[in-house]
């Protein structure tokens, strides 16, 4: 499903509170957790399609530290994100899709640090994409790196 064909959302959300004008648009987006069982994941998509969430980001940081364990910090407590949470931030968002069947958006998320890392997020189902750590990392040429392999495919 292009992105053109997904539904705009109503302004509902925005009649929640009188101080914000009916004309500006607002969303509500679900944001998972790569932590979640595959039942859990197939719960919260049939959950965000019957309670007409907008779209989805997949993922949060992780509080698994199998990827990177006996490395210096490993032990600290607190959400990893970045590389170490590609491959579990993908399985997720792949699930995602395939349960949502283009009903909306997703935002892939989760250790994107090159223009492939994004391309395999939009493989896997993923509408949009967000950096964060791959930008503290490699700065703005990220950015075009991702442009370029996106156009690309």
């Amino acid at each position: 499903m292009s992105p053109s064909t997904y539904r705009r959302p109503t302004p509902r959300a925005c009649a929640t509170c009188s101080r914000i004008p009916r004309s500006i648009f607002c969303s509500a987006h679900s944001r998972q957790s790569p932590d979640l069982t595959t039942a859990e994941i197939r719960r919260i998509a049939r959950t965000l399609i019957a309670h007409n969430i907008d779209g989805v980001i997949a993922t949060n940081s992780t509080v698994d530290r199998a990827t990177v364990a006996g490395s210096p910090h490993a032990d600290e407590a607190g959400g990893l994100s970045g590389r170490p949470l590609f491959k579990k931030s993908t399985a997720v968002l792949r699930i995602l899709a395939k349960e949502l069947d283009g009903a909306i958006p997703i935002i892939g998320v989760g250790g994107i640090m090159s223009g492939a890392d994004a391309q395999a997020k939009i493989a896997a189902g993923a509408t949009l994409v967000q950096i964060y750590t791959g930008l503290i990392y490699r700065g703005p040429e990220l950015v075009a790196e991702i442009a370029q392999a996106l156009a690309d495919r």
